[in-house]
């Protein structure tokens, strides 16, 4: 779909949108205006969570995860109906992620892959023809790169559990997503943190790094962004993978509402700079549905994105 400006290709769905309540209708609501937005992939986050030792689906009972919802069923199903794309997430662990003591730990890291590889196995005998690629959820942060040998231990991980991944269809992609805005607290810059990166890219084996660029978490300009992307994307060529942005974009934040003009010169920078665009996440900014948390308000963000999109 040709649209006036650069926009979204894919969001991230998070299985917490499936509170229980008219699921069904909800899912489809936002699929459909996800899709009449122009987009063409979904990536939902998690399918278990490692902290919370939960499932968002029936996982096996060998795995130790009750399940928690039906998240991931009800969208892969809702997302083939609509001829999307689906992204599965594997297992998240956001303590565990900026827990030094275990994501240095290589006997822990070790063990936490060998359940990384069994919940990909369980998925796969579930919904492996269902979907079209995969998503590590465990989000590198600045603290997992603050040295060389923590990026390349977090690099050796993710490659570790890539490979696996690969073995099993090499066709479908894998994707990770560090989260740059953590630079802030740690007084970097954006291409600071891009620097930091390069080992762990080196030995991640993934397919696409989508890059967060923090957008309403930090006082990066759009200009400064483009050049840690373009910075980025030297090292995601070298390894052979794509560079996606994905673009934080809350309802609001601790200063008020975010409206789509505050989130256009972004989309305009990075996606005029051939970066193809992810939303995190469609459900949480601009969901037209009236019956879900914040429903009016975004309402209004869809209806002001499809007009920076020329899209009626």
């Amino acid at each position: 779909m040709k649209t006036a400006a650069p926009g979204f290709r894919a969001a991230f769905w998070s299985p917490y949108f499936i509170d229980g309540y008219n699921d069904a209708a909800q899912i489809a609501t936002a699929m459909a205006a996800q899709k009449a937005a122009g987009d063409t992939d979904v990536i939902i986050e998690w399918s278990v969570h490692y902290d919370a030792k939960d499932a968002a689906y029936p996982a096996a009972k060998s795995l130790g995860f009750p399940q928690w919802n039906d998240a991931v069923p009800q969208i892969v199903a809702a997302a083939k109906k609509a001829g999307m794309h689906v992204w599965l997430g594997l297992a998240v662990a956001p303590d565990s992620v900026n827990n030094m003591s275990r994501f240095t730990n290589q006997t822990w890291l070790n063990a936490f892959t060998t359940t990384q590889e069994k919940v990909a196995d369980d998925l796969y005998a579930k919904y492996g023809s269902s979907i079209s690629g995969w998503y590590i959820p465990t989000e590198p942060a600045q603290v997992n790169v603050a040295t060389s040998a923590r990026a390349t231990q977090f690099g050796k991980y993710l490659g570790a559990v890539s490979d696996y991944l690969h073995a099993h269809d090499g066709r479908k992609p894998v994707m990770v997503s560090p989260s740059m805005p953590t630079a802030i607290s740690a007084g970097l810059t954006a291409q600071q943190f891009v620097s930091e990166l390069a080992p762990l890219i080196a030995a991640s084996h993934v397919d696409v790094l989508d890059l967060q660029d923090g957008f309403e978490m930090t006082a990066w300009t759009p200009a400064q962004e483009v050049a840690a992307f373009q910075a980025a994307k030297k090292l995601t060529d070298a390894g052979r993978m794509q560079l996606w942005a994905a673009v934080y974009t809350p309802v609001s934040d601790g200063n008020g509402a975010v409206p789509v003009s505050k989130m256009q010169p972004y989309l305009k920078a990075l996606g005029g700079a051939g970066v193809p665009l992810t939303e995190w996440e469609f459900t949480s900014y601009m969901d037209p549905d009236a019956t879900v948390a914040q429903g009016a308000a975004m309402t209004a963000n869809y209806k002001a994105y499809k007009a920076y999109l020329g899209l009626k």
